[in-house]
């Protein structure tokens, strides 16, 4: 009777081991099983670089009545950047250095922005047609000023935020702004 006595202790302690084993190096217990939140991965951000964005080729708004009645329009480009986590825009955006000398990353940055405008597909359909109401909703005394071109950028983006909460949009800009 000892005997099996010791056989099934001795089994559920290395059962127990094997457990242990499978859960802290296998399955990845550890911090996060306990209750630790997973670091946020950091967003990259070079100074004077464009990251993932859309690009809104220029078109003509029509803009509603002022003070004028003379009908008022306004040639419009836009430029939406987002964030990114993306070690492969971080490699771009911090030169494509490699092996301590600058190489040549303009493919790199073209198959990526490939792959981010396939990424938000039908979702820049959505982000123009808000562009659409929002600039035509406003009079050329409006998007005049410096205040309003401001106030105009902080509509788009909020409109951005929107319509496609992910990934986040994190400026826009203007790109040819003329106004008749």
């Amino acid at each position: 009777m000892s005997k099996t006595i010791i056989i099934s202790v001795g089994g559920l302690v290395v059962g127990g081991a094997v457990a242990a084993v499978l859960f802290f190096f296998v399955l990845g217990g550890g911090s996060e099983a306990v209750g630790e939140p997973t670091p946020e991965p950091t967003p990259v951000v070079v100074e004077g670089r464009l990251g993932p964005r859309l690009v809104i080729d220029s078109r003509v708004f029509n803009l509603q009545p002022g003070a004028e009645s003379a009908p008022a329009y306004l040639k419009l480009a836009i430029v939406i950047e987002f964030e990114t986590t993306s070690e492969d825009w971080a490699w771009v955006l911090h030169g494509c250095v490699a092996e301590g000398a600058a190489s040549p990353c303009v493919a790199e940055e073209e198959r990526l922005l490939h792959e981010f405008e396939e990424e938000i597909g039908s979702g820049r359909t959505l982000i123009e047609d808000a562009i659409t109401t929002i600039v035509s909703a406003k009079t050329l005394e409006e998007v005049s000023a410096p205040e309003g071109k401001a106030h105009l950028r902080e509509e788009i983006l909020e409109a951005v935020h929107h319509t496609i909460p992910e990934p986040h949009a994190v400026r826009v800009l203007f790109t040819d702004f003329v106004t008749q």
